[in-house]
């Protein structure tokens, strides 16, 4: 029968407090000093003083809580209310109340950093509340009543219990995963126990346990009926399981299912709660005692016998006929003595028998009579196995009485050695010689008995099997067979004995392993499964299995492998061991074995005699699969990385097939191959490369003795000899190296010029290299640190035209000064993004730092990226159309010793694939490419506002059309004028020459009225005045042309109307724009106007000679009337003209005079039929060259 236990449980007495009132709920602090109860309010109490420590309000308190980490406390109440409290302040963090409501449960994730609550209650609902941010995060929906809502200790996991089911939902998206159709009895999360990944529910007077992931019913027991309120709870170890009555509290093993305790309770209990450092078994009465008591007491109790006594019954009588050859000590008849006896209390019969049972042992013992006084013994031990408890003095005796039979020498004993009666006494004797004392001592009583050791052993080691001191008994088990190792008697009885029990021990041993597993204490399942390997080779399969899981929780990966070798070498065909081993080499970083173990497996699984495990291939992925998908990856992320680069690693130029080689030689490529068993993660495998193809770019001024392809190609980067541009190369190598990165570029070594294809391919791509690149490292030479503001606007890599797309090319940016020391200290990652950058930046362009951080390449503000070039310097003419293909996404021919007749490709490309005619509005000397075209990018410094004229406002538009109403209401040309501009085609260049539309007016006889000034009477401008270096009157003919066709039908506007202000003197630089300083671009609002546009795409324009853009058709003619009369508005601003005049040896092909300052003419101030008739017939499309 159990151990009976009243309010003393082992040494010390229990420690018992009096909170006074009814309670409902509680809950252990973390470090379990105080606790926690609910009733009226919630109040907390410290343990071993028994005094309250605060009181929180709360009402009616149904269900308490105490997160894991010990900070929080929480209440659900009767009323629907939840509170949490700072259980250091006590400071009220969260209430929510819900009306027509009762919390049946309550319940904190277990994470330290999540401020996530579950609560069930009455309307059918679990709700996961943020009491952070006092949001309901989740609700999960049930049909009835729910009455507990439990988080799985690893949080991923709610658990909600009603009264006819048990749920498992996913805590993050309140998916329901498990359904358990079982009736759960108790309220407020006392029916509900979570441990590891199964589930303990009180049901039907029994304790069930479920998989948590299957809901499949692993265990269930009976336990006692209860009258009263019942509920369970679970230390943390989870070996027993603690179940209350009305009055009683029982103890289970959860393993074996057996009770190993009973705590009687003077009260009606209403909660049990273990501390969470095991400490304390609280039981809370719900009239307000508390009793706690030591759980190291209680479990040092359930290994005693059940000779323990708790009364000093019985009380008995015995007629004196019977009674006086007892008292002379004389042999008597044990029946008719127990016929004579009358028993005078409930179990005094009992008692009597065994009082009787002593004498007739004594008297046959004295008599010589060995035999019948070892059964009388015997019959003695059966009547006290019946549920009785003796008194210390006969257990003395018994155990005096058993030492004295078991020595008597083998000649007086009247019966064989091995009787079954001398067997079981001889386990009586190990069982009384091992309650409270270890098997060692018991063992040193036994050198008199005469059962041979191996007899003794046996029966100790049963015996200490039998109460689960499993590792007693195989450390007494190894010291017999020490001890007896030359003995052969009885062989073949110890041999059968040795086997079973070795099965025994070794299948119970597995069983304590698999609950330390789930218990996580990991080094106690790894010494039970080594124990039960060391025991019985026969279970070893399964026994390595779970060792090596629980070596892998541990990431003791050369164990797991040790383990699975052993499972391959017991079956060599099974697949599963080399998955095991697989696992293990992978996670020790052994990617070569772990790929060669993989194929092992599949190649097992493909001849594998079992169908079942056959079809198991399809459920892997061949290695060759995930390096195909590799392989396609390094090709794809190469492509997007310059031809060579150089490995910061080895300082080595590759190029992009060795640049491929170079990933497989790596440890990720190994270990992508080797992860990827079940599926192939593109996803990842896209990380992984990208993440090491990240490369940095290098942005400098070139000088002298660069170090070129042709030798560092042959050559080691560190290696190079000591010179400024050799060091400058080394540390933006290093400075790459050092912050890990595989791969850098630089435009000196990285390019090989004497290949023309290479170098086509190169400067092209340049802008979109930089573009991908992870970081461009910018080095200031002549800025010397310590640094100061304004060295980056004065220091010579502003000036230079090649490092203008660099830095706008390049995402992430970092200066450094030529002693490589960070560009005014700054320590963050982007320098791009610094304040100080920016205003710098801002004062060394000229123009609005929102613009410069919103400049993309493309075909858009055209005119503004030709300013921000104008200034730029280059050491080759070419450059300076070269530099500027990426910035316009340009490709263009490079030929070199083609001079200024690269910038008039460039720009006759240009304006073709544009159509933006601004690129024609500037003063200066033409080039040799197309004379209306420059010679010098610099030109473009010029405001493109001063050609085209301004758009016209809304109202003084609106004045202008209506005075030209009038004049044109009968007449026709309007609508002719508009429908011939809007016929025109698209400037273009067709090879050098180009088709300009545009409104020609014929200049009349010039007069030179100083030098270098000509006036002249032009057909519908009047007089106009010409400067330019060229002698005019040595042309037969000259004509001024309109060519804004764009502004007139006011389609795109052509140029920019940027408020730009031009260089003054000869300085490199604008300046500032913006009055105000600008700290970042997050400074602009968003309804802040740019000084240039910043639209996404350009406007719609005309983009062939052929092309031409229709009004829509659903556009009345009063409306069209209107558009043609805002073409004639426009008409009347002001412009800058072209000068242009017939080649005379080529006839109707014309080119531009080179002007040196705007040439600003007008259409007549009022425009009348008469006008616009001649102005239609000087609307053409002109050939110039």
């Amino acid at each position: 029968m159990p151990l009976t236990m009243t309010r003393t449980v082992g040494k010390e007495q229990p420690i018992e407090i009096n909170v006074g009132g009814w309670l409902q709920a509680a809950s252990f602090s973390a470090n379990g000093e105080y606790l926690v109860i609910g009733g009226d309010g919630v109040r907390a109490w410290r343990v071993y003083e028994g005094k309250q420590l605060t009181r929180m309000e709360a009402g009616n308190v149904n269900c308490l809580a105490v997160s894991r980490d010990g900070r929080w406390i929480a209440a659900g109440a009767e009323c629907g209310d939840v509170f949490v409290w700072n259980a250091e302040t006590h400071e009220q963090v969260f209430w929510h109340k819900d009306d027509d409501k009762k919390i049946n449960g309550i319940d904190f994730s277990p994470h330290s950093s999540s401020t996530h609550l579950v609560t069930a209650s009455n309307d059918d609902t679990v709700s996961i509340w943020d009491f952070s941010t006092h949001e309901r995060v989740q609700t999960f929906d049930h049909e009835v009543c729910v009455r507990a809502a439990k988080y799985s200790p690893q949080g991923d996991r709610i658990a909600t219990a009603t009264w006819d089911s048990v749920r498992v939902w996913d805590s993050n998206d309140a998916c329901l995963l498990v359904h358990i159709n079982v009736t759960v009895h108790p309220w407020y999360n006392t029916g509900l126990l979570w441990f590891n990944y199964h589930l303990f529910v009180l049901s039907d007077s029994k304790i069930k346990a479920f998989e948590a992931s299957t809901g499949s019913a692993v265990s269930k027991w009976a336990v006692p009926e209860s009258d009263g309120f019942s509920c369970i709870a679970l230390p943390k170890h989870g070996e027993f399981i603690a179940y209350s009555t009305k009055r009683s509290v029982t103890l289970w093993d959860t393993a074996t299912h057996t009770q190993l305790a009973l705590i009687q309770y003077p009260q009606d209990i209403c909660l049990i709660v273990f501390s969470p450092d095991d400490r304390f078994l609280a039981i809370v009465g719900m009239a307000g005692n508390i009793t706690f008591n030591q759980i190291s007491r209680i479990t040092d109790e359930f290994t005693l016998t059940r000779l323990h006594s708790t009364s000093q019954e019985p009380d008995i009588q015995i007629d004196d006929a019977a009674l006086h050859p007892w008292q002379l000590n004389q042999p008597v008849n044990t029946e008719a003595l127990s016929n004579a006896t009358t028993p005078l209390s409930q179990n005094s019969s009992h008692h009597a028998d065994i009082t009787i049972q002593q004498r007739s042992c004594e008297d046959l013992y004295a008599a010589g009579r060995i035999k019948e006084a070892g059964e009388s013994l015997l019959d003695m031990v059966n009547i006290i196995d019946d549920d009785v408890h003796m008194t210390g003095p006969i257990i003395n005796w018994v155990s005096d009485f058993l030492q004295r039979y078991l020595s008597t020498p083998e000649s007086s004993v009247d019966t064989t050695l091995h009787s079954p009666s001398r067997v079981l006494l001889l386990r009586e004797w190990a069982k009384l010689n091992l309650t409270g004392s270890s098997w060692k001592v018991a063992l040193s009583a036994a050198p008199n008995l005469t059962p041979p050791r191996f007899m003794i052993y046996r029966a100790l080691c049963d015996h200490l099997e039998t109460t689960n001191h499993i590792a007693d008994a195989i450390e007494c088990f190894h010291q017999m067979n020490s001890e007896l190792a030359r003995e052969t008697s009885m062989h073949g009885e110890r041999a059968n004995w040795t086997e079973d029990f070795t099965q025994r021990c070794a299948k119970r041993l597995e069983q304590l392993g698999d609950i330390a597993a789930d218990a996580q204490r990991h080094d106690e399942a790894i010494a039970q499964y080594s124990i039960a390997l060391s025991l019985d080779p026969v279970i070893q399969q399964d026994v390595f299995m779970k060792r090596s899981n629980v070596y892998m929780a541990k990431e003791l990966w050369e164990d797991v492998i040790d383990d699975a070798n052993h499972v391959i070498s017991g079956d060599p065909s099974s697949p599963w061991g080399y998955e095991r081993k697989h696992v293990a080499l992978h996670r020790a970083g052994r990617y070569d074995d772990a790929i060669r173990t993989f194929e092992l497996m599949l190649l097992k699984i493909l001849r594998s005699p079992d169908p079942e495990i056959r079809k198991r291939l399809g459920d892997y992925v061949n290695p060759d699969e995930t390096k195909a998908a590799i392989r396609a990856s390094i090709k794809n992320a190469t492509r997007k990385c310059p031809l060579v680069l150089i490995n910061t690693h080895s300082g080595r130029l590759l190029d992009r097939s060795e640049q491929d080689h170079s990933f497989e030689s790596q440890p990720i490529f190994r270990e992508l191959i080797s992860s990827m068993t079940t599926h192939t993660d593109h996803a990842r495998i896209e990380r992984e490369v990208t993440e090491y193809f990240r490369y940095a770019t290098f942005s400098h001024k070139w000088e002298g003795n660069e170090p070129l392809f042709e030798k560092v190609t042959r050559i080691v980067v560190y290696d190079l000899e000591e010179s400024l541009t050799h060091d400058k190369l080394q540390m933006f190598c290093k400075i790459v190296r050092d912050a890990g990165f595989h791969w850098a570029w630089s435009d000196t070594c990285c390019i090989n010029k004497a290949d023309h294809v290479v170098l086509q391919e190169a400067l092209v791509s340049m802008f979109k290299w930089y573009d991908g690149s992870a970081v461009t490292i910018v080095f200031l030479r002549g800025v010397r640190s310590p640094s100061k503001r304004g060295d980056l606007v004065r220091c010579i890599w502003n000036t230079r035209a090649w490092t203008l797309q660099e830095y706008h090319a390049s995402k992430v940016v970092r200066f450094y000064t030529e002693d490589w020391k960070p560009y005014l200290n700054l320590d963050i990652p982007n320098h791009k993004e610094s304040p100080e950058i920016i205003s710098e930046m801002e004062e060394a362009t000229g123009v609005s730092a929102r613009f410069l951080m919103a400049l993309r390449p493309g075909l858009h503000d055209i005119r503004e990226k030709l300013c921000l070039a104008s200034t730029r310097q280059t050491t080759r003419v070419e450059d300076a159309a070269y530099s500027l293909l990426g910035i316009f996404s340009m490709s263009l021919p490079v030929v070199y010793g083609e001079a200024d007749q690269a910038l008039g490709r460039f720009l006759g490309q240009l304006l073709t694939s544009s159509g933006d005619t601004s690129i024609l509005a500037w003063t200066g000397r033409s080039g040799g490419f197309n004379s209306c075209l420059p010679a010098e990018i610099i030109v473009f410094n010029q405001r493109p506002t001063t050609h085209i004229p301004p758009a016209l406002e809304h109202a003084e538009m609106d004045q202008i059309t209506t005075r030209l109403q009038r004049p044109f209401r009968n007449s026709t040309s309007t609508m002719k004028f508009y429908e011939e501009l809007r016929q025109l085609p698209a400037p273009l260049f067709a090879g050098q020459r180009m088709k300009l539309p545009c409104i020609k007016f014929k200049l009349g006889p010039l007069q030179s009225t100083s030098t270098h000034v000509f006036r002249a009477q032009a057909s519908l401008l009047g007089v106009v005045t010409i400067t330019s270096e060229e002698d005019l009157s040595r042309f037969d003919r000259l004509f001024l042309v309109h060519p804004w066709i764009d502004f007139l039908l006011d389609q795109q506007p052509v140029g920019s109307v940027a408020d730009m202000v031009p260089k003054e003197n000869t300085a490199n630089h604008f300046p500032l724009i913006a009055e105000a300083s600008v700290a970042s671009p997050s400074a602009f609002p968003q309804d802040t106007v740019s000084p240039w546009p910043l639209s996404d795409k350009p406007r719609p324009r005309r983009h062939s000679h052929t092309e031409s853009l229709q009004p829509p058709s659903s556009l009345s003619p009063m409306e069209m009337q209107m558009l043609a009369l805002q073409v004639i508005a426009r008409l009347t601003r002001p412009f800058g003209a072209l000068l242009l005049t017939p080649d005379r040896s080529l006839g109707a092909v014309y080119k531009r005079v080179a002007a040196e300052s705007l040439i600003t003419v007008r259409v007549a101030e009022e425009i009348t039929p008469e006008i616009l008739d001649k102005l239609i017939r000087n609307v053409h499309t002109l050939d110039v060259l």
